[in-house]
């Protein structure tokens, strides 16, 4: 996530190179991945009559 934060950051402020927008680019890559991945279980889960808590249940418990 640092590293995340620091190729943002030096992207924002234009001082990005080639080799660090490629970073950033596969980063998000995978980010978005990982988020599809999750969405995707949820879903499964709850097809399969699973309870699949709210972001709101989540909140709540912990």
């Amino acid at each position: 996530m640092e590293r995340y934060d620091a190729l943002l950051e030096a992207n924002t402020a234009g001082t990005l190179d080639d080799a660090g927008r490629d970073g950033l680019r596969e980063l998000r890559l995978k980010a978005d991945r990982l988020m599809f991945e999750k969405a995707y279980a949820a879903l499964l889960l709850k097809w399969r009559g699973q309870h699949v808590p709210s972001l709101a249940d989540l909140e709540a418990t912990a």
